[in-house]
């Protein structure tokens, strides 16, 4: 891999991979999520605990009924 960074020429691809190695250098922050973005994600898991939630056909089909079609 090194061998080929080292000969290529293409300018755009080179400059990603620096800007990805340098990103993945820098300590980030965790994205911090809202106290209502947190409740959220808390209803959504006892609903899959419950059971309560749709099959892709299912859910297809009421986003299909949804929009009219």
């Amino acid at each position: 891999m090194i061998e080929e960074i080292n000969i290529s020429t293409n300018k755009d691809l080179l400059n990603e991979f620096y800007n990805y190695l340098h990103q993945e250098n820098k300590i980030q922050e965790p994205y911090q999520l809202s106290d209502e973005q947190n409740l959220e994600i808390r209803e959504v898991r006892e609903q899959i605990k419950k059971g309560d939630l749709l099959s892709n056909t299912e859910a297809n089909y009421e986003i299909d009924q949804w929009l009219g079609e």
